[in-house]
């Protein structure tokens, strides 16, 4: 996955979870949570410190990286009665699962396995990303199934109004629908 199916999927699985255990979540946080390992890793791996990783799933794609998020949610949640450090927390750790990072150990275990993560050799990482996404079921599948729970998302909380989006992103949680409220 690289963008909106990691949203998608992630927005998805929460929606159903929550909703199901009647919890109300900051789907901003979720949402952040979603991209953040490749917000992390993509520019420090790919661009910033490329002679050094080349690769694009370091720190952020790690065992340790979930785990460590996890501790400050719970410090956090504790001491703050916040939970959006939580819910960031499992955006990240959908990210895993979704990229299925188990499949690289050497990465997902780091630094159990050696300090160094595995190198890929991709010269111009936009260009391959760019060509995965024309030629590759596996790669643009994923996103639009992603563009698509996004769009139903957007319809099922009206966040095509003004007045939606804005207290959306003023508070990051979605309001019932006319539909849902008069029953």
């Amino acid at each position: 996955m690289i963008f909106f199916g990691h949203i998608g999927v992630t927005l998805l699985f929460a929606f159903i979870i929550f909703s199901i255990l009647r919890e109300k979540i900051d789907y901003r946080f979720l949402i952040v949570g979603a991209i953040l390992p490749d917000l992390i890793d993509k520019p420090i791996g790919h661009y910033i410190f490329v002679d050094t990783f080349h690769n694009g799933r370091i720190f952020g794609h790690t065992v340790l990286f979930v785990l460590l998020l996890s501790m400050v949610a719970i410090y956090v949640e504790r001491k703050y009665h916040f939970l959006g450090i939580s819910v960031l927390a499992l955006g990240a750790l959908m990210h895993q699962v979704e990229d299925q990072i188990w499949m690289s150990p050497g990465t997902s275990l780091w630094p159990t396995m050696g300090w160094q993560f595995p190198a890929l050799s991709l010269h111009d990482y936009a260009g391959y990303i760019f060509y995965v996404l024309l030629n590759e079921p596996d790669a643009y599948v994923p996103e639009i199934a992603g563009l698509i729970i996004i769009a139903g998302f957007i319809y099922r909380f009206r966040l095509y109004r003004l007045d939606m989006i804005k207290a959306f992103l003023h508070t990051g949680r979605t309001a019932k629908t006319e539909k849902a409220t008069a029953t």
